[in-house]
């Protein structure tokens, strides 16, 4: 189970929640107790993967919800019923606390699973161009991923580093008026390299981008080299 769940338990540690509790149906007014494991993103690619996941692995298909936030942005959301799956994540993760200690030995396909999801819920990929010095305008790439549990920014670098990705150090970061963060930026050319890529679009695209560039600057450099 942990395996075939690998992508969907990346995405819960960052951008899931949980309710156990009552809850009073709108139609019948009757009060329900359920317990709930929540996915929610403003991209929907990694949602769709998280309701395949748990359709193959529970047997049951949840629907994907749509919102719109005042700002305009749009939200997907799925939310599971089942004691099962609400078990499941609860106390494989210390109630959203830390990465199970199953993936620090598993398969490297399923530790890249597991690290797709926590990259394609609280990672980025940034595209920028640096004016440090005036005379030059430069176009970067970088990849990062933040979170506000110490111990699952410390469990994903380390398996990172286990599969060969440079993570660099771990960084806190202060956040006016929420919680502290906690921030590591991978090498973006041994992120690629090592076999990490997004489920969401919006974030892939910059990283194509990325490869594209490169590419060219490396076809450039030899043919520059061949002439010489």
């Amino acid at each position: 189970m942990f395996g075939k769940l690998a992508y969907s338990v990346g995405f819960f540690l960052g951008d899931g929640s949980l309710y156990s509790g009552p809850f009073v149906s709108s139609g019948n007014g009757k009060t329900y107790y359920h317990n709930d494991v929540v996915f929610v993103k403003s991209d929907i690619e990694p949602i769709k993967r998280v309701q395949q996941q748990l359709a193959e692995t529970f047997g049951k298909e949840y629907n994907v919800q749509e919102r719109t936030l005042p700002s305009g942005t749009k939200h997907w959301s799925l939310t599971a019923h089942k004691r099962d799956i609400f078990d499941f994540f609860s106390v494989n993760t210390a109630m959203r606390n830390e990465i199970p200690q199953y993936y620090f030995s598993a398969p490297k396909e399923e530790k890249l699973e597991l690290l797709r999801g926590l990259m394609d819920s609280d990672g980025h990929c940034a595209e920028f161009i640096d004016n440090h010095d005036p005379k030059y305008s430069v176009k970067r790439w970088t990849v990062g991923f933040s979170n506000t549990k110490l111990p699952i920014v410390q469990g994903m670098a380390s398996i990172m580093q286990g599969i060969g990705i440079k993570v660099g150090v771990i960084s806190p970061a202060k956040k006016a008026g929420y919680r502290d963060c906690y921030i590591i930026r991978p090498n973006i050319r041994s992120f690629h390299d090592n076999g990490m890529f997004f489920y969401a679009n919006r974030k892939q695209a910059k990283l194509e981008r990325y490869l594209e560039h490169m590419l060219g600057s490396e076809t450039l450099y030899a043919e520059s080299v061949t002439t010489d």
